[in-house]
């Protein structure tokens, strides 16, 4: 069996955990509460990423390697943050792409908007025009946050926008990371 069946052997019934979580989450059960669903499919994402960990940090990844991370991020940016932290102790050299859609860039709504929650967060009926400098100006200090522990880290990171086909991104990246190495830089960045 190669490494690599054996990375994907260890992770696939978390991700089948995780899925069959996320399809329950969906079902109406009249007796349970939608935050217990959400909590169950939190916990199998937990399982999922505990597992990724295990398989890139164990011992049985003796040479280093690259790590891509391919996510929204939605989580907090110290959190992120730490986790970076660990992989690059172990000398991986990591790209993350943070996914993102261009309303949560640009926030146009404009009339009363139903907004549903993230995870356990309930939906949210509101005037967009009074959210719309807050929010934005959160957005902002996250990304901001998000960026600088990145490059504290020695993470490129690279914003990919959901509209933008997937080879475009790529080849950005690549010629950005190709000038960067030809300069004397680092793969990772400096």
């Amino acid at each position: 069996m190669t490494q690599g069946h054996e990375y994907l052997t260890q992770i696939h019934e978390p991700l089948r955990e995780f899925e069959e979580a996320v399809v329950q989450r969906e079902k109406f059960k009249p007796f349970e509460s939608k935050l217990a669903r959400q909590q169950d499919v939190d916990h199998k994402r937990q399982k999922v990423v505990d597992a990724v960990v295990k398989i890139v940090t164990a011992e049985r990844m003796k040479k280093r390697g690259m790590v891509i991370l391919l996510s929204d991020l939605l989580d907090q940016s110290d959190n992120l943050t730490s986790g970076l932290q660990h992989l690059r102790h172990k000398k991986h050299e990591i790209l993350a792409f943070h996914i993102m859609d261009k309303y949560e860039l640009t926030f146009p709504f404009e009339s009363m908007t139903l907004f549903e929650g993230l995870e356990e967060y309930p939906e949210l009926l509101a005037d967009p025009r009074a959210l719309k400098k807050a929010y934005l100006s959160e957005l902002d200090k996250f990304l901001n946050d998000l960026k600088k522990g990145c490059r504290n880290n020695r993470v490129d990171y690279v914003q990919l926008h959901t509209g933008m086909p997937l080879d475009v991104a790529l080849t950005r990246y690549l010629a950005m990371r190709s000038a960067r190495v030809s300069k004397g830089g680092t793969g990772g960045n400096s």
